[in-house]
């Protein structure tokens, strides 16, 4: 039974070690595979077969590069234990199915799909702000750097967001390291952090969370609007929101998901702007929660949100005639229904300015972040919920700026 065990362990993403001997961790194996020169570094294609060749050789990578192979060892592992008693039989087979099914994490998507190379990566790491250029750019400009890729709602010297740029540039340099450092759900003890767990599916989603998608955008004058503790909200500089109302723009919030409770919605009404077009949007009718009734300022809809036979939010922005506005706010808490909805958000004609929506564990966040980049989307705050789901439950917040500087990668 040796070998079959042996085989087992290595499916589990477990790898043999010598006795005695201190093996290095993944993150410092990483470390030393990044110490090449510039000069050493090629074209895209190359970086990423040059990147893969450094990878820390563990059981789990060479599980994802030869797992037809490594499926016909186990056959004829299970094959060797045909003629054992039926019972033990049973046993290995039991054994392998177990060894063999897939964990309640999420999978890992290619490093090079939305992330930076090295080399790019290594030249911003060497950018100061000093390096930058002036093009003469200055507040109050329209067609300012910052003005056009954000659609007018940052107004700042180039230089400053050049820095900004920069930023996001290194921190998702940073997320792809850890990337490639973990590029499997194999129980690697670097990439989770805290956990004493035997594998990855016993660790608690605060482990993942911990090392993953921090927030690569910063907004200056950000608040927390609505209830203390679990139900707040924060916003992306909504003094902007409150100006750009007193100029005479309008100013529209979806909330999705009620509970019967209206805080955020009396927070925006109270601290942003009593002019802002506020829609509510549940399941269920607000009396199946409360007798209280809704504000009179907010327009509540029995409305599920999703993809078909759901709605869209593009579906309920015709039937509302926002068609062509802009949404300040997306609100969006609805107790794990991000996962099977995230998509259906920013369908054809929705623009969200901002989206704000609490995560319930992580099975499919490395599909969800790399949509958001995608359409342009920055992380701009980060908040765990310590207190409902012991850190496993992560608030966002999420700015649209242009892909210009979403999927930039120089400053």
């Amino acid at each position: 039974l040796k070998p079959f065990f042996a085989q087992a362990d290595w499916d589990r993403g477990t790898s043999a070690r010598s006795p005695g001997v201190q093996q290095p961790s993944a993150m410092s194996r990483r470390a030393d595979a990044d110490k090449v020169p510039p000069s050493k570094l090629g074209s895209t294609a190359e970086v990423e077969e040059e990147a893969d060749m450094m990878m820390p050789s563990t059981s789990a990578e060479r599980a994802l590069r030869a797992p037809a192979a490594q499926r016909g060892r186990c056959r004829r592992c299970l094959l060797a234990v045909t003629g054992l008693s039926i019972a033990e039989s049973v046993f290995c087979v039991c054994l392998y199915a177990w060894s063999s099914s897939p964990s309640a994490v999420p999978e890992w998507p290619p490093v090079h799909v939305s992330f930076p190379d090295r080399k790019q990566c290594e030249l911003a790491a060497l950018y100061s702000p000093a390096q930058g250029r002036d093009g003469g750019w200055r507040r109050g400009d329209p067609n300012g750097l910052a003005m056009r890729e954000s659609g007018g709602f940052f107004d700042e010297p180039e230089e400053l967001w050049r820095l900004r740029r920069m930023r996001h540039i290194q921190q998702r340099c940073r997320q792809a390291e850890s990337l490639r450092a973990c590029p499997a759900p194999a129980w690697i003890k670097d990439c989770w952090p805290g956990c004493r767990g035997a594998s990855p599916a016993k660790c608690p989603g605060g482990s993942f969370w911990q090392i993953h998608y921090e927030p690569t955008f910063s907004c200056d004058a950000e608040l927390r609007i609505g209830l203390q503790g679990e139900g707040g909200k924060w916003v992306c500089d909504p003094h902007k929101i409150t100006a750009a109302v007193a100029a005479g723009r309008a100013c529209l919030v979806y909330s999705i998901g009620s509970n019967g409770m209206y805080d955020f919605e009396s927070a925006v009404h109270g601290q942003i702007s009593p002019a802002c077009e506020i829609h509510t949007f549940d399941m269920k009718n607000w009396s199946a929660y409360t007798a209280i009734p809704p504000p009179r300022f907010v327009n509540y809809h029995i409305r599920k949100i999703g993809p078909p036979p759901a709605a869209l939010v593009s579906i309920l922005f015709r039937e509302l005639g926002h068609e062509g506005r802009t949404l300040d706010l997306l609100k969006i808490d609805c107790e794990g229904c991000e996962w099977e909805t995230y998509r259906s958000w920013l369908g054809e004609g929705t623009r969200a300015r901002q989206i704000l929506v609490e995560l319930h564990g992580f099975s499919r966040a490395h599909e969800l972040f790399s949509f958001f980049n995608e359409m342009g989307y920055v992380t701009a705050h980060k908040e765990p919920n310590t207190l409902g789901c012991g850190g496993s439950c992560i608030e966002y917040v999420f700015v649209k700026l242009s892909r210009n500087f979403t999927r930039a990668a120089q400053v």
